[in-house]
């Protein structure tokens, strides 16, 4: 694997970074964020590579994970050292239990800049809902196969998708949860893992 930075940075700027609480990524967290973006595209991690950011984290009930333009490191440089960095960049998601999970801004940059601003050449598994799926969905619940519209052929256990309502209007993500065939009566669901409606719903 290459190194688990995007772009390298100066020494200097890296320590100032980690006086700040806002340290580099490891190897560690680096297979975790490849295996994670992953489950959207096996293209993506390589096409991150070659994009001008870095990955840095923050340690608070979980591994904050951030991705940061090159061109705002230097901007580090000024900030008073006896401060404490609580975000920069783009939020990208979070590592809990050894697994990454996609944040909604980190969904968008995905989406918006990266698949429809750049055409890059990747493929995104996408769910079109209906009107009241979208409604329960944006509440944070589960949809089912009877709620699509329109949606991939093949959709595997864990595939991290991109939730769309029948506007084309990107609503959040989901992942899918196929159970084993040995459950009997047992259906494919599509589990919220980050809407547009949650920060309404916690209050932000």
């Amino acid at each position: 694997m290459r190194d688990n930075r995007f772009i390298r940075v100066g020494n200097e700027d890296r320590r100032r970074m980690v006086q700040l609480g806002l340290l580099p990524i490891n190897r560690l967290q680096s297979d975790y964020i490849k295996t994670g973006l992953d489950h959207i595209s096996s293209d993506l991690w390589n096409i991150f590579q070659r994009e001008p950011y870095n990955l840095y984290y923050t340690r608070n009930k979980t591994e904050d994970i951030f991705l940061v333009h090159h061109e705002r490191v230097s901007v580090i440089k000024h900030i008073n050292p006896k401060g404490k960095i609580e975000h920069t960049g783009i939020y990208f998601g979070f590592i809990r239990n050894n697994e990454f999970y996609l944040g909604l801004e980190g969904a968008e940059f995905i989406y918006f800049d990266l698949k429809l601003n750049k055409e890059k050449n990747f493929q995104l598994k996408k769910i079109v809902v209906n009107r009241a799926a979208e409604k329960s969905f944006l509440y944070g619940n589960t949809l089912h196969h009877s709620d699509f519209v329109n949606s991939p052929q093949q959709l595997n256990r864990k595939d991290v998708i991109f939730v769309l309502n029948t506007r084309n209007q990107l609503i959040g993500i989901g992942y899918i949860y196929k159970p084993y065939k040995s459950v009997p009566g047992a259906k494919l669901e599509l589990r919220n893992l980050v809407d547009y409606g949650y920060y309404i719903r916690r209050g932000y």
